[in-house]
């Protein structure tokens, strides 16, 4: 990444949305953010923690930029709620790790049985898998018929995302769903 970093000079912006990146951190670039690098990270709390209603995100960027964001636009109201419960989740280490080793299984087997069903999953994030099939919508309407929600992608009508079932039961419905039907 620092070389693509580098190469871009100071031609534009690279920005990396980092939504995702508490499942790894070795995923994350916060790192090579540096005075005099044009790279902005956009990070989200709730996707990782499964909570999504506390509106908290982070931009991580030079501080020279930051500052002149901050005085162009003021300090963004974050509530007292959204500080507390995003301090006290992340400074929950032992409930981190954790989750990543169980997020990281349970990806494994949400693979083998998109897998035994014909599916190829693609990508690394444990919290969905991206399959590619030519009956991406009538698959899509089956599961939607037996309360499995996925997401379709109207720009690329091929493309569905499975997120990780809740627990066991669900697991055992996706499967016969994908077997039957």
């Amino acid at each position: 990444m620092h070389d693509l970093i580098a190469r871009r000079g100071r031609k534009g912006w690279l920005i990396v949305d980092e939504a995702f990146a508490d499942t790894n951190p070795a995923l994350s670039v916060a790192d090579e953010v540096a005075e005099g690098r044009r790279l902005l990270i956009f990070r989200s709390f709730g996707k990782y923690f499964g909570l999504a209603g506390v509106r908290l995100g982070f931009v991580v960027g030079p501080p020279s930029f930051l500052a002149a964001v901050r005085q162009k636009l003021g300090a963004w109201p974050l509530s007292a709620a959204a500080i507390a419960i995003g301090t006290a989740a992340y400074r929950d280490r032992d409930w981190i790790s954790r989750m990543r080793l169980r997020l990281t299984a349970e990806a494994v087997s949400l693979d083998t049985v998109l897998s035994e069903a014909g599916l190829r999953p693609i990508g690394a994030c444990p919290l969905f898998r991206l399959v590619e099939t030519d009956n991406a919508q009538a698959l899509f309407e089956t599961l939607a018929a037996r309360a499995i929600l996925t997401r379709p992608f109207i720009e690329n009508p091929r493309w569905l995302r499975f997120g990780l079932p809740a627990d066991e039961n669900a697991f055992v419905r996706l499967k016969e769903a994908l077997v039957h039907g």
